[in-house]
């Protein structure tokens, strides 16, 4: 199976108000316009489903059009997004289509038009959590989610093209991951596409295109996480993983941690290490990161409120703070301090600000609010927080790979 992080689990960082209808969206339109050379003339966006019924509530039409602006999941020029395009000379239009039957609830066709007049029409589905998968590709059915470095290739469908391909990245030492080949029918035009943990080079590129039956090329480049300068000196750097974790249930997490005198956090920071590619330091860094934002997005709206894009939502946190100030509260002082930044989260999320999802923007005031709740009861040093988040990634870990998000 798929490696799930521990930034799966407590990820995207995004802006809200939903890791599948806003954070999905956007990653769609982020990955459609890396298909086609750009700039852009102009682009259509056809809705179908869920995300046709909702998609101005939960802000996909922002998210959508940010997205394929370049924009990532956690830019906060998203809310903006109409005006931003509108500076660029970036010709937009929405299109709702509420009677064709389709495959995944939350489905957008996206057709875009260069500056050259090249023509890309790309179907994406949001699998919920920020999660996608794109379906098709000029009317030929594809699948591929972008989470690795991928090259797409069209071509006739002819013999001796896909030896071609294979050959082209074995010359350039590119280990493949996945590969899979989808036609419009035998001997017309064919699309195979390659998933690779390696970055790709343009050379692979053009050394695909000499077969004459290749007709286009199209590298998608992995985006790597943005991390902080600052990173955590405390942690130990760790650039050879020397014995590599993993666990299938909480009974074999336990049994690790027994094994190791270790802490269930320690166990999920070392499999992270061990399996992401990324060093102890940078791994630090990027939780850190995440919790910054969890612990803005939990605090500035008790004493700035904000309302929700649909104004049913705003000032809860701040009414629920007054009464905690006033000695009033029946859940007790960590519940009731809990439920105070859990709600603050809410507005935020729900007035398209900056949240963590985890693992997705509907729960994303439950984790921070829990952490900082007891943090203040108790005092709880930063770096305690985060153990306490890989304890939680851990926990999260375990029913994503054995149930759902749901």
């Amino acid at each position: 199976m798929a490696f799930i992080s521990v930034f799966d689990v407590i990820g995207p960082n995004m802006i809200g108000p939903s890791s599948s209808h806003t954070a999905g969206a956007d990653s769609l339109a982020f990955l459609a316009q890396k298909m086609i050379n750009g700039p852009l003339k102009k682009v259509d966006f056809t809705l179908y489903g869920s995300f046709a019924k909702t998609y101005r509530g939960h802000g996909t039409d922002r998210a959508l059009l940010g997205g394929i602006m370049g924009f990532t999941t956690d830019d906060k020029r998203i809310p903006d997004s109409f005006s931003i395009a509108e500076e660029k000379g970036l010709e937009y239009h929405f299109h709702i289509n509420e009677t064709e039957e389709v495959d995944h609830p939350n489905t957008v066709d996206i057709t875009m038009v260069n500056e050259d007049g090249q023509t890309l029409t790309v179907r994406g589905e949001s699998l919920g959590g920020g999660k996608i998968r794109i379906s098709r590709i000029n009317q030929v059915d594809v699948d591929f989610t972008g989470e690795y470095s991928t090259a797409i290739v069209i071509h006739q469908d002819t013999p001796g093209v896909v030896a071609h391909i294979t050959r082209c990245l074995a010359e350039e030492n590119i280990n493949i991951a996945f590969m899979k080949l989808f036609r419009e029918e035998k001997g017309q035009t064919a699309y195979s596409i390659v998933e690779s943990d390696d970055a790709l080079p343009d050379s692979v590129s053009e050394l695909i295109r000499k077969n004459p039956s290749v007709q286009d090329v199209m590298l998608v480049h992995k985006d790597q996480p943005v991390l902080t300068a600052d990173a955590d000196s405390s942690s130990p750097e760790e650039s050879d993983c020397l014995e590599p974790v993993d666990f299938k249930n909480a009974r074999e997490l336990l049994a690790l941690c027994e094994k190791n005198n270790c802490s269930i956090s320690d166990i999920m920071y070392h499999r992270e290490v061990c399996q992401s590619g990324l060093s102890g330091q940078e791994i630090r860094s990027r939780m850190r990161k995440a919790w910054k934002i969890m612990e803005e997005s939990a605090t500035v709206p008790i004493t700035s409120p904000r309302k929700s894009i649909g104004g049913l939502i705003g000032g809860e946190s701040k009414l629920l703070n007054l009464q905690l100030q006033a000695g009033k509260n029946i859940c007790g002082n960590v519940v009731s301090r809990g439920i105070m930044h859990a709600m603050a989260v809410l507005e935020v999320n729900t007035s398209m600000g900056l949240i963590v999802a985890a693992p997705t923007a509907g729960s994303a005031g439950i984790l921070p609010g829990v952490l900082l709740a007891l943090k203040e009861e108790y005092g709880f040093s930063e770096e305690q927080i985060l153990d306490a988040m890989f304890h939680a990634g851990a926990i999260g870990y375990l029913a994503m790979r054995n149930a759902t998000i749901a």
